[in-house]
């Protein structure tokens, strides 16, 4: 299981640096604020028996806070591969950021 986490968490990360182009690894936020993050994951595994099922396939307990946000990131990226998401320009942002604004 640990290998798994790792080659995943390792691929994980790949793309984020090549995302963030080299820029150096962010500060995570709060504890707390992590902990929400963990809480959300692990009800999306928690409530889906389906993909309860595929995170213990790959090693991964989808009950372990961190590990349901390595599993979870995991399918945002495999849903990015499969429905690729179309880019805003920044005057589509700007008028995205005025809308929120009312």
């Amino acid at each position: 299981m640990a290998d798994v986490m790792t080659n995943l968490k390792d691929d994980i990360l790949q793309r984020l640096a090549q995302a963030a182009g080299g820029a150096d690894d962010p500060t995570p936020p709060s504890s707390y604020y992590m902990s929400s993050v963990e809480s959300m994951a692990m009800s999306i595994f928690d409530n889906n028996p389906s993909l309860r099922t595929w995170m213990h396939s790959r090693g991964l307990d989808p009950l372990k806070g961190p590990q349901a946000v390595l599993g979870l990131g995991c399918l945002l990226v495999r849903d990015a591969e499969i429905n690729p998401r179309f880019e805003l320009t920044d005057a589509e942002r700007a008028e995205l950021a005025d809308d929120h604004d009312h």
